[in-house]
């Protein structure tokens, strides 16, 4: 039994596995819950507005310390205000009591996110720019689908793009520190066996068919490159058509709504013979993106190699998961915390 198995119970992991065959593909999931509960309290100024806002968070009341640096109460009440805005779009009650009660638990998040954020501070962990621009480029395409969604939420959050990066790569280095300094443990140690894997899926797989999908890969070109595109759309987008600073991406199956609006047009058009690539370029006409079309299947029950690399992503988060969980346990333990909030009644 390896190491995950270890930590949860088979039940548990089967739950967790089969969620992106259930409900989570790709473009259609919301933020997950903790990204806005742990999100930094930081806010970059960049301008005279976003700098009244770090100086208005800076004077107010410090509710906390960790390391004697402080978290102050306009944090919290941020990401209060923000969890009163999802209970209210679920249509949910959110009284005083609750908000009491989840003002501790806000609070508890940021001592943990501040503590890792010290820890990845000291790490010696570097990662390249363009690593991270790809991650941000990945997070925005599976969680939000679209650039309006993620500008949505980012005002939602009063985040800017800047702070947005910064934890993508604050998760990045955390991440590599977490599975080793060479990243090749889960390599070598997969988190789940296609064994366990192949059980989980026949489990869940039946009777929750999709509609037609693609494997598609996609090229994105600079401006200055976009006369390319027709060429590189001609040869399937293969690497060795490509220029030096174009990024390319196996994007794996994808349905129609999970892909930019242009592309799900071309790719999944009423047609008998819709197209095999598509060329979409950027809203601000930076840069240019060609979707190829690499095979097709009709509606109906995924495919193994279709949710192998979801289940298998999922299983690698339950073992970072349980990993960050020990981590946080030993920072508290050596940290100097003060918690200077008092809880109504006392």
């Amino acid at each position: 039994m390896n190491h995950l198995l270890h930590i949860l119970t088979s039940k548990t992991l089967g739950l967790l596995l089969a969620i992106p065959v259930l409900a989570c593909d790709p473009g259609l999931q919301e933020p997950p819950a903790e990204v806005s509960a742990e999100a930094s309290g930081e806010v970059s100024p960049e301008g005279a507005e976003e700098a009244g806002v770090a100086a208005a968070v800076e004077a107010s009341e410090v509710v906390a310390r960790v390391n004697e640096v402080p978290i102050h109460a306009a944090e919290v009440e941020q990401r209060l205000d923000r969890i009163d805005q999802l209970y209210r779009h679920a249509r949910r009650p959110f009284n005083a009591n609750i908000r009491q009660a989840k003002r501790a638990e806000v609070i508890d998040r940021l001592i943990d996110h501040e503590l890792l954020r010290q820890h990845i501070a000291q790490s010696a962990v570097e990662i390249a720019p363009k690593r991270v621009d790809l991650a941000v480029e990945e997070r925005v395409e599976e969680h939000f689908g679209s650039t309006t969604a993620f500008q949505r939420y980012l005002r939602a959050e009063g985040l800017s793009m800047s702070d947005f990066r910064r934890e993508v790569h604050e998760s990045m280095v955390l991440e590599h520190t977490l599975l080793g300094e060479d990243g090749s443990k889960s390599a070598e140690e997969p988190a789940v066996s296609e064994a366990q894997l192949r059980e989980i899926y026949a489990r869940v797989a039946a009777g929750r068919p999709a509609a037609e999908r693609v494997r598609v890969s996609s090229v994105t070109l600079s401006a200055r490159d976009r006369q390319r595109a027709a060429r590189i759309s001609r040869a399937k987008c293969a690497p060795d058509t490509l220029p030096e600073e174009a990024t390319h991406r196996e994007l794996g199956w994808r349905q129609r709504h999970q892909l930019p609006a242009a592309a799900g047009f071309r790719l999944f058009g009423a047609g008998d013979a819709p197209a095999k690539s598509a060329v979409v370029p950027a809203p601000d006409g930076s840069s240019v993106t060609v979707y190829c079309v690499h095979e097709r299947r009709e509606a109906g029950v995924r495919d193994f190699d279709e949710v192998e690399p979801l289940l298998r992503e999922r299983a690698n988060r339950a073992l970072l998961e349980s990993k960050r969980r020990a981590l946080l346990q030993s920072l508290r333990e050596r940290a100097t915390i003060e918690r200077l909030d008092t809880p109504a009644g006392e």
